[in-house]
Parts: C-alpha cells; sequence; structure tokens
C-alpha cells in the first residue's frame, strides 16, 4: 500500500527499494500456516480479494493458468470472504491456479461470532485440494511487505514459505 510507505519499518522500505532496483530475487516470505500441505510453482497473480474478484469477465484478468493466487482483504466480514471466494470457484479459478498465498484479512471478524475470518478461509481453501498457507505479511496489516507481481515463485504450504524465483527488474 502506497500510502503506508511513511510508515514502513526500515526493513520493508529496504525490500521495496530493492525490488524495484535490484536483478536479484526478492527474498523469500514466511507465513503462519498450513492450511492445505504441498508444493507449488508458477507466476505470483491476485492482490486484494474484492479487487480480484471484480476483474472476472473483463480484459484486465490476468491469465491464471499455472499461477500462484495471492489473495488479502481489509473489512470484509466472514460471508463476504465466502460469497467473493465462491464466485471466484464457480468461474473456475480454482481449476486453473496451482497453490494459494493468503495474506492478511484485516478488520474482517465478525462481532460475538464464534467463528473467524480464518476458519472460512482454511474450510473454503481445504475444499479446493491446492496447496495453501496463510499468514504472510501482505495486505492492509500493520505488516506490510511488497511482493512482485507476475514473477514466477515457489509456494511450500508445508512450512509456509514463498520463494522468488526471479527478479522484478526487467532486463532491457
Amino acid at each position: 500500500m502506497v500510502t503506508q510507505l511513511g510508515r514502513l519499518s526500515h526493513a520493508t522500505s529496504e525490500r521495496l527499494f530493492s525490488l524495484l532496483e535490484s536483478d536479484a530475487p526478492a527474498k523469500p516470505l514466511h507465513g503462519t500456516t498450513a492450511f492445505v500441505e504441498g508444493v507449488a510453482e508458477g507466476p505470483l497473480l491476485g492482490g486484494n480479494l474484492s479487487v480480484f474478484t471484480r476483474l472476472l469477465g473483463t480484459p484486465f484478468m490476468p491469465e491464471l493458468e499455472g499461477g500462484i493466487l495471492l489473495l488479502e482483504d481489509v473489512g470484509e466480514r466472514p460471508y463476504r470472504l465466502d460469497r467473493m471466494w465462491t464466485h471466484l470457484e464457480l468461474a473456475g479459478v480454482f481449476r486453473k491456479v496451482r497453490g494459494i498465498v493468503l495474506g492478511s484479512f484485516t478488520h474482517c471478524e465478525e462481532r460475538e461470532a464464534n467463528y473467524s475470518s480464518q476458519d472460512v478461509l482454511r474450510d473454503l481453501a481445504v475444499a479446493t485440494g491446492l496447496p495453501c498457507a496463510a499468514g504472510f505479511p501482505i495486505g492492509h496489516g500493520d505488516v506490510n511487505e511488497p511482493v512482485p507481481l507476475g514473477v514466477r515463485v515457489r509456494l511450500d504450504a508445508t512450512t509456509a514459505q514463498l520463494t522468488f524465483l526471479e527478479s522484478a527488474v526487467s532486463e532491457q
């Protein structure tokens, strides 16, 4: 989030400028939880779940075949997360991608509910059968690590590690 630039930690700022200037791949990121164990490789696609669902059926939807889908969101209650995820499912997104990376889902909890947004996302991820890890510091949370979309990554969902295999800087 560009609006967070002034509040980023030194390490996060360094990561951002390294992504923009270096021809080396980004350093790996670690999540907190494996929802579905397994390993997958492909280009990193996605971003904000709400925005990504709006791209379906438009010329701006990236090619999904063989990709690793990154999703995060802010301020969406669990029933909305379920609805958007189901929209992606019905559109065939999870038949095309190889794995799922879940970033932060900030301010997404329902008051006084006996379930959390993480519970809902875990159940949805398990239903896909795709390697999926959650808790990556990507999104709208206090810690928001920059990641290059479109580069080839390796998701080891078993250890909740996302390894970048290519640089974000293209050779001219």
